[in-house]
């Protein structure tokens, strides 16, 4: 597990105690607030930046047009051992101070962070990306910003995990699709459904739920699956995808795709 504690030396006091050297150090201090202004916040350059944190605020406020109804999908990444926030603010906002305040907000200690946000039917305009330091004190100040704004849109497209033909009973095997347009990284937005022919039908046999991995432009998903089985012969299967409607898209449903389980 990656250690969250950074170490500032304070100061050295060197003690002849039984020929021992003792050192105090404390934690660097979190930040009380961060209380960036809106009014020099500069239109986002293009869909992908790379950025610095700077002292003495280590605090950085961009813009993007969002209309009404369309989603936007924001995504940090901060370099290793750093604890870079991320919160999208609403049109209006001339202080980030309160963060309750944001439409959207991603907190997670030490790691790459993401939202999500559809802005109302009529509330499009110019919201803020707000991007801070959790502690008062930065080594690495550079980032990755991701944004994608999307526009409500009926086609979607899901494929199928792309199972082999034929599998063997009592091995491991991994299985990826893809889901277009790129939904929420870390949301679950894929249902996989197993069915296997018995008694003259096809029968539900177990669901999946994979999580969402950004893969060049789009959504993909892995599904991790084994079939138990002694003796010989073999079984018919088939596997299938589903993405649910959700507030911009509709429902999509793969084609079924047909494999053997061979014992």
């Amino acid at each position: 597990m990656r250690s969250i504690l950074r170490v500032v030396l304070l100061f050295v006091a060197v003690l002849v105690v039984c020929g021992a050297l003792s050192i105090t150090a404390v934690a660097a201090p979190l930040r009380a607030a961060h209380t960036g202004s809106t009014a020099d916040a500069q239109p986002l350059p293009g869909t992908t930046y790379h950025g610095t944190l700077e002292s003495p605020d280590y605090e950085d406020i961009w813009t993007i047009a969002l209309g009404g109804g369309e989603q936007a999908i924001i995504a940090l990444v901060p370099p290793e051992g750093e604890d870079f926030r991320l919160a999208l603010f609403p049109p209006g906002t001339t202080t980030t101070d309160d963060v309750s305040a944001a439409v959207a907000t991603s907190q997670h200690p030490f790691d790459p962070q993401a939202l999500k946000y559809v802005a109302p039917g009529s509330g499009g305009g110019t919201y803020f990306i707000d991007i801070w330091s959790a502690y008062s004190f930065v080594d690495d100040g550079s980032y990755t910003l991701e944004v994608d704004i999307q526009a409500p849109t009926r086609d979607v497209r899901v494929t199928a995990p792309n199972v082999p033909g034929t599998v063997r009973t009592n091995k491991d095997y991994t299985s990826r699709g893809t889901l277009s347009p790129r939904h929420m990284p870390g949301d679950h937005s894929v249902t996989v459904e197993w069915q296997k022919y018995s008694g003259g039908r096809w029968r539900g046999a177990g669901t999946d739920r994979p999580e969402n991995e950004d893969y060049g432009g789009v959504t993909r998903y892995t599904v991790a699956y084994s079939f138990v089985g002694w003796g010989s012969g073999k079984m018919k299967w088939r596997v299938r995808a589903v993405a649910p409607a959700d507030e911009l898209h509709p429902r999509a449903t793969s084609a079924w795709r047909t494999f053997w389980v061979k014992i």
